[in-house]
């Protein structure tokens, strides 16, 4: 091949990157896009909500911000974009809590389950049962036995009324009938203390905001709450092989549209993000915070709303869980 064709070749294949760059740029909006956060910048799911940013505008060759909206449970986050505008140039952040919030604030101004449009799961990221070290519990076996032998006497914290952390623990006590207290916080971090220091005596919270405390001989963590083992931590059982079928619970990010956005709008930024979590700078960034990279179809991820929406209003009803 002469220095002329190589050159011509070397073109043309530039040029055809541009254009499909530019195709796919030409099926969103040409102004920037959002990435609403409902929660203050710097927590895990703003950082999830960061590093796709940055990477999504590379792929789509245009920016794309984050805008934090915290307020009730993420729900102020949500209203704002199921009414906002449907040209694809905001979207919605969604974590498991919002499932929840749609049975605890019956007066939300939106469905989660009809005013979005779907786009695709981000990653996932376990919990796991926590105690201190100094505690009563020494497997996550004993949490059962002892909460039954005295009812009313052990508690667990949690950071929001609804959170996953707090749904987590109102199911464990539906699943073995147990009557252990709820105590709230004001986020996580400052429950966290109170674990630490004895004053309250379990907690489900993520590996990625705790685990300092596990390293350094604090905290015991009982078990994990997904389907496997982590690699990490391979001697902490699961809580189903701790004797709780059925109990996975995992804290997952994903991203939708306001409902009505044009499907070709949903599909060009589903295979975006299907490349952006292929990456392998997304991937370390994702997973030194706790979470795993995992793309899906919108179809699958709606399905994955529309169940955990029904999952944890059974809980609340039952639990008799309210914000008031």
């Amino acid at each position: 091949m002469n220095t002329y064709t190589r050159r011509g070749l070397l073109a043309a294949m530039a040029s055809a990157c541009l254009i499909t760059l530019g195709s796919a740029a030409a099926q969103v909006s040409t102004k920037p896009l959002s990435i609403v956060v409902g929660f203050a910048a710097g927590g895990p799911t703003d950082i999830v909500a960061r590093v796709v940013a940055k990477a999504l505008a590379e792929e789509l060759g245009k920016p794309v911000i984050v805008e934090n909206k915290p307020g009730a449970g993420s729900t102020v986050a949500a209203g704002y974009v199921a009414h906002g505008p449907t040209d694809g140039t905001s979207m919605l952040l969604v974590v498991p809590g919002l499932t929840g919030a749609e049975t605890l604030f019956p007066n939300r101004k939106y469905d989660l389950t009809k005013d979005f449009a779907a786009i695709s799961l981000l990653g996932t990221s376990p919990n796991w049962l926590l105690t201190p070290v100094g505690s009563d519990f020494k497997t996550a076996q004993e949490v059962e036995k002892r909460a039954k032998a005295a009812p009313g006497k052990y508690s667990y914290g949690h950071g929001a009324t609804g959170g996953i952390s707090h749904l987590s623990s109102e199911w464990l006590n539906a699943v073995k009938k147990l009557d252990i207290l709820s105590v709230p916080y004001k986020g996580n971090g400052p429950a966290l203390v109170d674990l630490v220091g004895g004053r309250i005596d379990l907690m489900f919270d993520q590996p990625i905001s705790s685990e300092s405390f596990v390293a350094s001989g604090k905290l015991r963590p009982l078990a994990v709450t997904s389907a496997k083992r982590l690699a990490t931590y391979p001697d902490v059982p699961t809580m189903e092989e701790a004797g709780y079928p059925g109990f996975v619970v995992e804290v997952w990010y994903g991203l939708v549209f306001a409902a009505k956005t044009p499907e070709t709008t949903v599909k060009t930024v589903n295979e975006a993000l299907a490349r952006v979590l292929a990456r392998d700078d997304v991937k370390s960034s994702l997973n030194n915070s706790g979470v795993t990279p995992q793309h899906s179809t919108p179809q699958a991820f709606q399905s994955r709303i529309n169940g955990e929406v029904e999952r944890w209003k059974r809980v609340i009803i039952d639990a008799k869980i309210t914000t008031q």
